[in-house]
């Protein structure tokens, strides 16, 4: 009995390894970088160009943009302030899930994030034993969620207790139990479409780096020395010169390429 297959795992690349050849470094943000691939391999199915990718938990919200025909990758990942240089699948992260806190700042200013209460104790509506006011709070006191039918009835959300939290904020505000709630919704929804502004503009690896990165753990066939050099200027159907490197991918030799670099 048991599971007697080969283990693997997903990679911040886009790829897959090895439970025995993984390197942590490589599984750091693994999760939403699956999940870029899946959607981008839906995106190639459905003939679609351009696809956004996001997901809203419980402490952040993930975003990444694909626009032409590969998934975007970056080279500026960091953990805990450091930068690293691995190649990975560009995902933009922020603090706004439906557990982030909203709070007074020290300028007397509404603010929320990137302090999370989690899903334990969670948000005040949660009944968990939470009293901080949270993203999730507010989009109940908004009418946006459904105090009875929440995780399709699974969950009953305490609509009570979420107004309690806004109005203690409010108190400290001055602003009445509705406004407060509003301002939350105002301040995560512009982070979020802050985030995916700052995905769509941010420019992206260069192609070539992506060929060698984004599939690396499939086999790759066999060619001969004039068909690998020919592959490393590049495959795309038009040429560098009719192409204008708008197409984001490598291209396909011209006339001139293939003579200089002598292949047949």
């Amino acid at each position: 009995g048991g599971y007697h297959r080969p283990v693997f795992v997903a990679k911040n690349t886009g790829g897959l390894s090895s439970l025995s050849r993984s390197q942590a470094l490589h599984l750091f943000g693994s999760s939403p970088s699956a999940t870029v691939v899946g959607a981008d391999h839906v995106r190639r199915m459905i003939g679609c160009r351009n696809v956004l990718v996001s997901d809203m938990g419980g402490t952040s919200f993930d975003v990444s943009i694909t626009t032409g025909w590969d998934t975007p990758m970056h080279r500026e990942g960091s953990i805990g302030g450091h930068m690293f240089g691995v190649p990975a699948v560009d995902v933009r992260t922020i603090g706004a899930g439906g557990g982030s806190i909203a709070r007074v700042d020290a300028g007397g200013a509404l603010s929320v994030g990137p302090q999370s209460a989690g899903a334990a104790p969670g948000p005040a509506c949660y009944g968990r034993g939470g009293t901080e006011p949270c993203v999730t709070d507010a989009d109940l006191v908004l009418g946006l969620l459904d105090a009875d039918n929440f995780l399709g009835g699974d969950m009953k959300l305490d609509r009570p207790a979420a107004l309690a939290a806004m109005k203690r904020l409010g108190e400290r505000l001055g602003t009445s139990v509705d406004d407060t709630a509003r301002g939350i919704y105002r301040i995560v929804a512009e982070a979020m479409a802050s985030a995916t502004s700052s995905s769509e503009s941010k420019p992206s690896m260069p192609s070539r780096m992506k060929s060698r990165t984004r599939w690396s753990f499939l086999p790759q066939p066999k060619l001969s020395a004039g068909r690998r050099q020919a592959r490393s200027i590049s495959p795309c159907p038009q040429s560098s010169n009719a192409c204008a490197n708008t197409c984001a991918r490598r291209h396909r030799p011209t006339d001139k390429d293939v003579k200089n670099q002598g292949v047949s």
